[in-house]
């Protein structure tokens, strides 16, 4: 091959490449892009509803929600909005999840208790700002969420059961005095007796009550000195609301 064929090549194999790179540029950053645009989309539709601190901003632009939920709900997953699970029932609404979890103070450290149903994703959330989190999840989606806690790495253990198990009062019997937040991820109709030895001092509990109009407003529950607490009411926050959830499936 001649000098002037081998510059030929050099400079012919030099712009290929370079222009390979590009496109190669473009596609990876739109699809990043794109990846940014959805998850900051689902922290302005939660801005639109209620004031979060910029740690929950955070924390929910960098949980992957749609990993909790079926394929046929991607086109609901960047709305502010409860969401049904065929495994777990109704989830509540991100906005929900953030008010609730920034009223428990959670943070770097705090140990949290979630029990109930479709806590995954409050777990997720919880666990991005950097607690400690114990799951108990009543129904079928233990599992599945456990595989996708693992997989995101975050710091969750996840067992499967009710808070009636025998297994789950073991655990928490031996677990007594050291959470520093409670969140029972289910309409209740009373707070539970066993709650107040679960917590650390100074700890919190939320829990949404049920009200004669199916309504689930959430109450913090927040332990002082024995055997005094307090009780705030949150306002605008419910727990599930959503009619005939399972058309969306």
């Amino acid at each position: 091959m001649s000098d002037l064929h081998r510059k030929s090549f050099s400079i012919f194999f030099f712009i290929t490449l370079s222009a390979l790179s590009v496109v190669s540029l473009f596609v990876t950053g739109g699809l990043w892009a794109q990846q940014q645009t959805e998850t900051h989309s689902l922290v302005e539709s939660v801005r639109e509803n209620h004031f979060i601190s910029e740690a929950m901003a955070r924390a929910i632009a960098a949980v992957p929600r749609g990993r909790f939920f079926p394929e046929t709900l991607a086109d609901f997953i960047d709305e502010d909005r409860p969401l049904p699970d065929s495994d777990a029932g109704i989830t509540p609404a991100p906005s929900f999840v953030a008010v609730i979890l920034d009223h428990l103070e959670i943070g770097k450290g705090t140990r949290l208790l979630i029990i109930g149903r479709g806590g995954g994703y409050t777990a997720a959330v919880a666990a991005t700002l950097g607690a400690d989190v114990l799951l108990i999840e009543e129904s079928k989606g233990a599992a599945r969420y456990r595989a996708i806690l693992n997989e995101l790495e975050l710091p969750v253990t996840v067992i499967e059961g009710s808070w009636n198990d025998e297994a789950v009062q073991n655990r928490l019997n031996r677990e007594k005095g050291k959470f520093d937040a409670l969140f029972v991820h289910a309409g209740v109709d009373q707070i539970p007796e066993q709650m107040s030895s679960l917590l650390a001092p100074r700890g919190a509990a939320a829990f949404p009550f049920n009200d004669n109009d199916g309504m689930q407003n959430c109450i913090i529950y927040k332990k002082e000195e024995e055997p005094s607490f307090s009780i705030e009411h949150v306002p605008q926050t419910i727990f599930e609301m959503l009619e005939n959830p399972w058309s969306l499936l």
